[in-house]
């Protein structure tokens, strides 16, 4: 007889404790959203300033962090929709031809090229070995003290993003099932 397996066997997840997700072996991570601005639209100068500072910015962390970039085909149709809407609904004979131009513009970007919705993380993590020997340490204990060294870490590279003109948030319970689940549903 099988045995049934699910998806949460294959994750390494074994709870999410408002900002801090706790791992099956002891540790920890806390997620920081960045988000992005167009790099294309920046002048050159701008564009060097944002390449300056992002090597700055990894020059200056002293701890582990991944950074993860979840691409997400984008479905406009709906938007086309709207607009085609908006065209037969406009009073105005130049607003109706700015309309169908813009739509037009829209779709032939979208023939020629993949739409894309990029999202960027910071991913810190925490190791039960930054509470000491493994074993000596309450489980409960682990997770007070992965939260203090995590969001300690999370407002440094907060700090750090902010010098470059980045937006970012520290995720937490729902925005972080999202991001999982997400990873997990594509």
């Amino acid at each position: 007889m099988s045995q049934i397996v699910s998806t949460q066997d294959f994750t390494e997840i074994a709870d999410i404790q408002g900002d801090i997700v706790v791992m099956t072996n002891g540790g920890a991570c806390i997620i920081v959203e960045i988000f992005s601005t167009n790099f294309a639209l920046l002048s050159q100068d701008e564009q060097m300033s944002k390449i300056v500072g992002f090597s700055s910015f990894l020059n200056s962390i002293t701890f582990p962090l991944q950074i993860l970039v979840i691409n997400k085909r984008v479905d406009i149709s709906n938007y086309i929709a709207v607009l085609k809407s908006e065209e037969t609904h406009a009073q105005n004979p130049e607003a109706n031809a700015y309309i169908s131009a813009y739509t037009n513009f829209v779709q032939n970007l979208v023939k020629d090229n993949i739409v894309l919705d990029k999202r960027f993380f910071a991913v810190i993590s925490y190791s039960p070995l930054e509470s000491g020997v493994i074993g000596l340490v309450d489980p409960k204990d682990i997770v007070e003290k992965a939260k203090a060294s995590l969001q300690s870490k999370a407002q440094s590279v907060q700090s750090l993003l902010t010098r470059m003109n980045f937006q970012s948030k520290i995720l937490a319970d729902d925005a972080l099932k999202g991001v999982y689940l997400s990873l997990y549903i594509q």
